[in-house]
């Protein structure tokens, strides 16, 4: 019996092929959208990445300055106006790059000389969620 099935010369019929062509889409399809959606996250993962990177060295170049001058003026960073309408917290934002940094400065209370500085770094296109620094420094600001 089993030598009468391999021995069969008729071939494949035209559904058996179909079908078989079917199934290989279908698992390709699959692997495709894996491979579109892995690209996608690994783009995201880099810009968050680069963003958190950037927010960082903002900070650092912020503690640089203030750390020698606890009186530093706030345009000595290239920031723009004061947005905020709190009393105790400033809201500056600059463009560089293609990226809109956002320095909110909140007043740290029984404390003049102590404030908490948050960097906040988005890219202007959209494209990655923003990335956010915070500490507190010696700087008086308030």
């Amino acid at each position: 019996m089993m030598k009468k099935l391999f021995r069969d010369d008729r071939g494949l019929s035209l559904l058996e092929v179909v079908a078989s062509i079917v199934i290989i889409a279908i698992v390709c399809i699959s692997f495709f959208s894996l491979l579109v959606q892995t690209n996608k996250t690994k783009v995201a993962s880099s810009n968050t990445v680069d963003l958190t990177y950037y927010a960082q060295t903002e900070l650092e170049n912020i503690y640089t300055v203030t750390s020698n001058n606890i009186n530093t003026p706030i345009s000595t960073f290239s920031y723009g106006p004061d947005i905020s309408t709190v009393p105790d917290k400033k809201i500056f934002t600059k463009t560089d790059n293609n990226m809109t940094y956002q320095m909110t400065l909140k007043q740290i209370s029984g404390n003049n000389e102590l404030t908490g500085v948050i960097i906040e770094i988005k890219l202007n296109n959209g494209n990655a969620s923003p990335a956010k620094m915070e500490t507190i420094m010696r700087w008086k600001v308030f």
